[in-house]
């Protein structure tokens, strides 16, 4: 998990337990490193916009890649931790396991200007 500097670390670790609901989700299974980037931008733009708080990207654990390692949820993890998606990212968490797990993340978005 992630947060950006002097969010409440209880915030952080309620989004870490799920209890902050989310009722949007955004599955970047089979897409190309190229194209999982840029429909997750568009994703996480248009929730920060609709003021959405917590949504749920699904990335896959990798066990079809190479190493068993997931590019995606590495990807990820650098693209909502850069600019631009990282103003609109306040924290960042694994999800729990009836939420995919390892295979996808809590991101809790800031509230919009």
């Amino acid at each position: 998990h992630g947060a950006a500097p002097g969010v409440n670390q209880k915030l952080v670790a309620s989004l870490a337990r799920g209890d902050i609901p989310h009722h949007h989700q955004m599955d970047l299974h089979g897409l190309l490193r190229t194209q999982a980037k840029q429909v997750l931008r568009d994703f996480v733009r248009r929730m920060h916009q609709q003021g959405e708080r917590c949504i749920l990207v699904i990335t896959g654990r990798g066990k079809n890649s190479p190493g068993g390692i997931s590019v995606l949820r590495e990807a990820v993890l650098y693209w909502i931790s850069t600019p631009p998606l990282c103003d609109m990212v306040l924290a960042f968490s694994t999800a729990n396991r009836h939420d995919g797990g390892p295979g996808a993340f809590y991101i809790l978005l800031r509230k919009p200007k």
